[in-house]
């Protein structure tokens, strides 16, 4: 449940509407709500299944834990088509965590560990951004990670600087300012491809 154009929501249809899930698509009542009406819709009968969406490990959306508030949520354990589906599509990843580091609202789902896949989101900076003002970025995202994190919930915990450029992609170049900034701090990887700036 989540209207047309929120978050990942087309991430999350494109990844059933492929093989080898588009069959179980295809059978699917799927329901264009606002977030907002969701949880009522769920704990009056009108929607019986949800995608959790969240930022995998730190933080569950504001829907999802009202609904876990109203109704007594049960984890579906994803069958290996949905697997191979999502781990086939292009600009997602894959983990398991592990239930205990990131409950919904306290509850029990009756798993220890849930099935994820992330858009991998990378913040990229245009070449003409000035590389002090990017690595400056990098470093209060690193060094202030709390504060950022009180600011905006959803946003990734990072521990490190290494955990930082863990999700950069060799096809995507890294703007210089990131690129000394993790060199500075003896986490650059020398496969990954610096960019140019303008």
């Amino acid at each position: 449940p989540a209207e047309p154009g929120y978050s990942p929501r087309a991430t999350t249809l494109d990844v059933w509407s492929q093989d080898p899930t588009a069959d179980v698509y295809d059978q699917m009542n799927i329901q264009n709500m606002g977030v907002g009406d969701a949880p009522g819709a769920m704990e009056e009968g009108t929607i019986d299944a949800s995608i959790a969406y969240g930022a995998p490990g730190v933080r569950y959306t504001g829907f999802v834990q009202e609904m876990a508030s109203r109704v007594d949520l049960h984890y579906v354990e994803p069958t290996d088509a949905l697997i191979d589906s999502a781990e086939s599509y292009a600009g997602a990843g894959t983990t398991r965590t592990s239930y205990s580091d990131w409950q919904i609202a306290g509850t029990d789902i009756g798993t220890d560990e849930v099935f994820t896949w992330d858009l991998e989101v990378n913040y990229t900076f245009n070449p003409e951004a000035n590389p002090d003002a990017v690595y400056e970025l990098c470093r209060v995202v690193h060094e202030h990670n709390d504060v950022v994190n009180n600011g905006e919930e959803q946003f990734n915990n990072y521990d490190s600087a290494e955990g930082m450029l863990g999700y950069a992609q060799e096809r995507i170049p890294v703007h210089p300012g990131a690129v000394q900034y993790y060199k500075d701090n003896d986490a650059w990887d020398d496969s990954l491809q610096e960019g140019d700036t303008a």
